[in-house]
């Protein structure tokens, strides 16, 4: 999201963060159900969001190893880790302990809070960072493998390697659940795509516009149809191509959802590549999508205090505009507050350093 892996955040992908915005900005709108909306129609165009992180996840953990192992730097993968992980977990950390005590729970919880991430529901995703952060460098010394030693037929090897690690993710399924289930896949594929030229810079071809009309028809089709079955009460969906899942539902996310979101993922890859005439709302969703991982966070708790106020008007859309704005323009502007300062604060021990010597 919008913390950056060691060396990747020298070298944004501007197009990641388009969609990074994308799939926040859904987030928000599915978690304000029955509060700022009660369209299910709404829930279904959010299905995309977590999905969509997780993957982007994955291509950027892929192109931040690539990177670090290119670099001049030693490799040293524990204090790489621990570098990637320090900003997520941080933040993570100081929101639960905010979180608690504006709610009044004792010390004793807070800490039970932390290690469930459940001080809002929303914390669940903490635990897929952490997990495919420890497992990122091993994954991607598999497929490194995988990419020099079976060249002649590497799509097959890398296709083979994804249904392992979807298959690994299934069968964990109520007994490792920590591995993230259809998540693990999700990650993997977008790391394979990090090895690729072609993820990096956005390009248009006619398969591809070809194949993103094709996920975008059936992904829809198989998601509307997964999405308001379950909808109707059917919490065990299996007809389609979710007849190879059945264990899968929603979040992790079952074939229907994913191959929605990849119609999405693919769909602001294509429109990326006109990012030079795109209009400043483009651009604004990137920088929405930069810090996407502080909206992910905050947004859940600043709706809650903002509630107290907002209730008291009576026009719903003056309260949407109201709310969305706290939601997701108020972490913005937060982060990158932080962020100005502590730059300053670095330039003014350098130059105290300077000056010494």
């Amino acid at each position: 999201m919008d913390y950056m892996d060691p060396v990747e955040s020298k070298t944004r992908i501007i197009w990641l963060d388009y969609m990074r915005g994308f799939a926040i900005i859904a987030v928000v709108v599915c978690h304000q159900q029955y509060i700022l909306h009660s369209s299910e129609y709404v829930q279904f165009a959010t299905l995309y969001s977590v999905t969509s992180l997780i993957f982007l996840m994955g291509v950027t953990k892929g192109i931040s190893i690539d990177n670090y192992l290119h670099s001049k730097a030693p490799v040293d993968w524990a204090r790489y880790t621990i570098k990637s992980l320090s900003s997520p977990v941080l933040s993570y950390v100081f929101a639960t302990y905010i979180i608690c005590k504006y709610s009044h729970v004792s010390n004793d919880q807070i800490l039970q809070h932390l290690i469930s991430f459940d001080a809002v529901p929303p914390f669940y995703y903490i635990k897929y960072i952490i997990l495919f952060s420890l497992l990122g460098p091993i994954l991607y010394y598999f497929l490194m493998l995988i990419k020099e030693r079976c060249r002649p037929f590497i799509i097959i090897a890398f296709c083979l390697f994804l249904i392992l690690t979807w298959a690994v993710g299934y069968l964990s399924i109520d007994y490792l659940d920590v591995l993230g289930q259809s998540y693990l896949a999700v990650y993997v594929f977008g790391m394979i795509l990090s090895l690729g030229n072609g993820i990096k810079k956005p390009h248009i071809s006619s398969k591809l516009i070809v194949l993103d009309f094709f996920l975008l028809g059936f992904g829809i089709y198989a998601a509307n149809r997964f999405y308001f079955s379950r909808v109707a009460g059917n919490y065990s969906y299996s007809e389609l191509i979710d007849v190879l899942d059945p264990k899968l539902q929603l979040n992790p996310p079952n074939l229907s959802v994913i191959l929605f979101s990849a119609s999405i993922i693919l769909a602001v890859y294509l429109l990326s590549s006109f990012d030079n005439i795109l209009s400043a709302g483009w651009k604004l969703l990137g920088v929405i999508g930069k810090y996407s991982m502080n909206i992910f966070i905050w947004h859940i708790s600043i709706r809650n205090v903002c509630l107290s106020v907002v209730d008291r008007i009576d026009n719903i859309w003056i309260k949407r505009v109201f709310l969305y704005f706290f939601m997701i323009g108020t972490p913005v502007i937060g982060r990158y507050m932080y962020n100005k300062i502590r730059k300053g604060l670095y330039g003014i021990r350098e130059l105290g350093t300077l000056s010494k010597q």
